[in-house]
C-alpha cells in the first residue's frame, strides 16, 4: 500500500494544476496546487535518494510539516466568511507557530517526529475545518452538495487527521521506548489506507471542478 501513496499524492497534484484556471476564482483553493506540489516533490525525493534498509527521514518531515500546516490553515482563512472563526484561525496559526518554535530544536537535534507539532496541529485543524463545515452547514436545506467540492475535501482531511492522529504521536514512543513493530506496522496500514482515500478524494474534487467549472 505504501508504494501505491506517491501515485495517488501525483495524481492530486496533476487534477489540481489541469483545474488551474477554475482554482484561481476561489481563494480557499489556490492553495491546493502549491500544497500538493511539496508533498510530492518531498516524498518523490524520498523515494529516490533512500537508501540502505534504514532511512531516518525525520529531518525533512519535521520542515515539511510546518509549511503545509501553515497551507491549509491559510486554505479555511480565506473559505471562513464570519470574522470571528477568520480570528480563530489567526490564533491557531500564531499558537502553533509557538509551539513549533519550542519545540523544534529538540526534535531536529534528536533526529525524532515532532510528535507535540503534530498533535499541536491536528488538535487545532480538526477545530477549524469543524467550524468550517458549521458554517458551511448552517443552512442544510439549502447547502448543494454537487457545488461544494471543498465540502468533501475538508470532510476528508478532517478524517484523515482523527484516523492518523494515534499513529503521529505514538510513533517515537512505539519505535524507541517499546520497539513495537507489530502496532507500528497496524498504524501505518490505517494510515496508507488513508492516504490513499484523501488523495483519491482530492483527485475525484479537481476533475469535478474542472470538468463542471465550479470551484465554490
Amino acid at each position: 500500500m505504501n508504494q501505491l501513496i506517491p501515485w495517488f499524492e501525483i495524481a492530486a497534484m496533476a487534477a489540481s494544476w489541469l483545474a488551474i484556471q477554475q482554482i484561481r476564482q476561489s481563494p480557499s483553493l489556490w492553495v491546493f496546487p502549491v500544497l500538493l506540489t511539496i508533498i510530492v516533490g518531498v516524498d518523490s525525493t524520498q523515494i529516490i535518494f533512500q537508501t540502505g534498509a534504514y532511512h531516518n527521514n525525520t529531518l525533512i518531515y519535521n520542515l515539511q510539516e510546518p509549511i503545509i500546516w501553515l497551507l491549509y490553515a491559510s486554505s479555511l482563512y480565506l473559505a471562513f466568511n464570519a470574522p470571528k472563526f477568520k480570528r480563530i484561525t489567526v490564533g491557531s496559526g500564531l499558537l502553533y507557530l509557538l509551539v513549533a518554535i519550542i519545540t523544534m530544536p529538540y526534535y531536529l537535534r534528536e533526529q525524532q517526529f515532532n510528535v507535540i507539532l503534530v498533535a499541536v496541529g491536528s488538535a487545532l485543524i480538526i477545530g477549524l475545518i469543524l467550524l468550517k463545515l458549521y458554517e458551511m452547514l448552517e443552512s442544510p436545506m439549502g447547502f448543494n452538495f454537487l457545488r461544494k467540492p471543498y465540502f468533501y475535501i475538508l470532510f476528508l482531511y478532517l478524517i484523515f487527521n482523527v484516523s492518523t492522529l494515534p499513529y503521529f504521536t505514538m510513533v517515537n514512543w512505539l519505535v524507541y521506548d517499546l520497539g513495537r513493530e507489530d502496532i507500528i506496522k497496524v498504524l501505518k496500514n490505517v494510515m496508507s489506507v488513508m492516504n490513499v482515500l484523501l488523495y483519491a478524494t482530492y483527485t475525484v474534487c479537481f476533475l469535478w471542478i474542472r470538468v463542471t467549472k465550479v470551484s465554490s
